[in-house]
């Protein structure tokens, strides 16, 4: 792999999509990022990024970069990186299409069709495996143990694809932090994940009528039960995510609490039934040797 064929073919083409540090060209299993960076940095990212590999996260990793003068703190660059599986959750539009925009008004236009997308986006959500919102929150608590942190504002920086299930991008290096150590620190994992998972759509929804409105927290409500069932799963119990989501996003949480009894009699009646086939296989095999033995 040679980072130096991206980087001219980068400077005869439009970037695709800029973020707040970096201008982004996209090709087909890589993405080459365009801007100012610090080697030692960059460095202690590839490391924590390996280790949190190891523990099975889905990140995407940088592969290469050149940094034109390493020596200075902060200096023009180039990062390539994996290009991560499926797309951006909560986005519709894509930065591209904003930023070709030549007027105001088409810029508004364009950032409209994120409104009417919204509920389509988050029939995705309520469509995401079980096993896939579970390792999705068990790789996010891996990544902070590991020493990175990914921004939960900007919902570019999670990709989904109904294959793959969920991918992290764009993460920095910080602090080795344990979530679950602390009460205070699981409710503040609480609150990053509902930054992501919800924040986004009710933004989108702000531009709504009243009755969109109320079916973008209908449909919330729906994939919040799985998210409550991967927390307990990894040490964060239903009581502490009720209490969490009553006293932060009380409108979806009622909704909620109704979906989430749904959900688990749902749950409940599937072991059930798989349980009653267990026995009727038991019974059907103890009929088969009962007969070979005659």
């Amino acid at each position: 792999m040679n980072i130096d064929k991206y980087i001219e073919i980068s400077k005869n083409r439009k970037f695709d999509t800029q973020g707040g540090n970096s201008k982004c060209h996209i090709f087909d299993e890589h993405v080459l990022l365009n801007g100012r960076y610090n080697k030692k940095e960059i460095d202690e990212v590839i490391k924590k990024t390996n280790d949190a590999k190891l523990l099975g996260a889905s990140i995407s990793q940088i592969l290469e970069y050149i940094i034109e003068d390493e020596l200075e703190m902060y200096n023009n660059g180039y990062m390539l990186q994996e290009r991560a599986n499926g797309k951006p959750i909560h986005k519709t539009t894509s930065n591209r299409e904003i930023n070709m925009a030549k007027t105001e008004e088409e810029k508004n236009q364009i950032k409209m069709k994120n409104v009417s997308g919204n509920l389509e986006e988050l029939e995705v959500l309520n469509n995401v495996k079980q096993e896939q919102y579970d390792k999705f929150i068990k790789d996010w608590l891996n990544i902070k143990k590991c020493g990175l942190k990914v921004d939960p504002s900007k919902t570019d920086n999670f990709f989904y694809d109904k294959d793959q299930g969920f991918t992290f991008i764009d993460v920095d290096s910080g602090e080795n932090i344990n979530m679950l150590e602390t009460e205070e620190s699981k409710k503040t994992f609480c609150n990053e994940l509902m930054v992501v998972m919800i924040n986004s759509s009710l933004y989108y929804s702000m531009q709504m009528k009243d009755n969109d409105k109320k079916a973008v927290e209908e449909k919330v409500a729906q994939f919040i039960p799985k998210i409550s069932s991967s927390l307990e799963k990894n040490d964060i119990s239903n009581k502490m995510f009720d209490e969490f989501m009553n006293d932060k996003y009380p409108n979806i949480s009622n909704k909620y609490m109704n979906d989430k009894q749904k959900f688990f009699i749902g749950l409940s009646r599937n072991v059930k039934n798989k349980n009653e086939i267990n026995d009727e296989n038991i019974t059907n095999k103890q009929i088969d040797i009962s007969e070979k033995e005659i």
